[in-house]
């Protein structure tokens, strides 16, 4: 990946079915990007974006037309 921090990125559709990875990522989490971003929809509207973070990784997810967008960073990344 070419921005520091980041680790890679996972699009998946609403079902969760992985349609594109790229870096380092989890692809067997693919159904729990598309629930977050479904309920990231619901709590802040169609264009939100949310991001989980834990000491250890940080995951900045949003919607792009049909799919849901998971980019995973280090947890100091801006």
């Amino acid at each position: 990946m070419q921005k520091e921090g980041v680790l890679g990125v996972l699009c998946v559709d609403s079902q969760g079915l992985c349609l594109a990875s790229a870096g380092a990522v989890p692809e067997a989490q693919a159904g729990v990007v598309a629930a977050l971003s479904a309920h990231s929809r619901a709590l802040l509207g169609a264009d939100a974006v949310a991001t989980v973070e834990s000491p250890q990784s940080k995951v900045v997810l949003t919607n792009c037309e049909s799919a849901a967008v998971a980019l995973f960073m280090q947890p100091s990344a801006a």
